[in-house]
């Protein structure tokens, strides 16, 4: 399928291959690639920013275990008597930030270069679009229905704007629940099942 749709001019397959690289510069522990790959990628197309938070939570601890270490039994005092700011703090160790840096800055640095060169409909189409956008050919959503009859009768539907609350249960589970809950079990895994559930529920 990816390969047909990038025949019409679609990037997906070039996206594929970025998500493919970031997810194989995480596991290199390479961040800032990784950071500048995710970047490009949800520059490329919005959606792989759900990638984001389960590479954050995946980034527990910059150190990893070394064969001879020995797993200690029960947990040290210093660890279960953390306050809520020492949590807090703690959780933006190094390869958090790098991380994080690198993908912002990437992301931020390509988008207003392309502000400047188109404006306004850079936005318009890029980003706002999402928000407002009634296609119900585009998927075999939960949402295909309604937004069926929303883009055929306009003016008889209810005023509630659905396509605008409609990525809200899509970006709860696949870029909050999923994250939290698989991540730091199986990157890759997870990875796939937020795509997944990312298509299913998209309007």
């Amino acid at each position: 399928m990816v390969a047909t749709i990038s025949t019409r001019g679609s990037s997906e397959g070039l996206l594929g291959v970025m998500v493919v690289a970031l997810l194989w510069a995480v596991t290199r522990r390479n961040y800032t690639l990784a950071g500048i790959l995710l970047g490009l990628s949800a520059h490329f197309k919005i959606y792989p920013f759900i990638y984001g938070p389960s590479i954050v939570w995946y980034l527990e601890h910059s150190y990893q275990p070394q064969p001879n270490d020995r797993k200690p039994s029960i947990a040290s005092p210093e660890k279960t008597n953390k306050t809520f700011f020492e949590a807090t703090l703690g959780f933006f160790n190094r390869d958090r930030i790098v991380f994080g840096l690198s993908s912002s800055i990437t992301f931020a640095v390509v988008n207003i270069f392309m502000y400047t060169i188109y404006s306004r409909p850079f936005l318009e189409h890029t980003f706002l679009y999402h928000l407002s956008r009634v296609d119900h050919r585009h998927n075999f959503s939960p949402y295909n229905t309604f937004l069926h009859l929303s883009s055929a009768l306009p003016d008889k539907v209810s005023s509630l704007k659905l396509e605008s609350l409609a990525f809200v249960p899509q970006l709860v589970i696949s870029a909050l629940l999923m994250p939290v809950v698989l991540a730091k079990k199986d990157l890759a895994g997870t990875m796939l099942a937020q795509t997944f559930a990312f298509v299913a529920f998209n309007k």
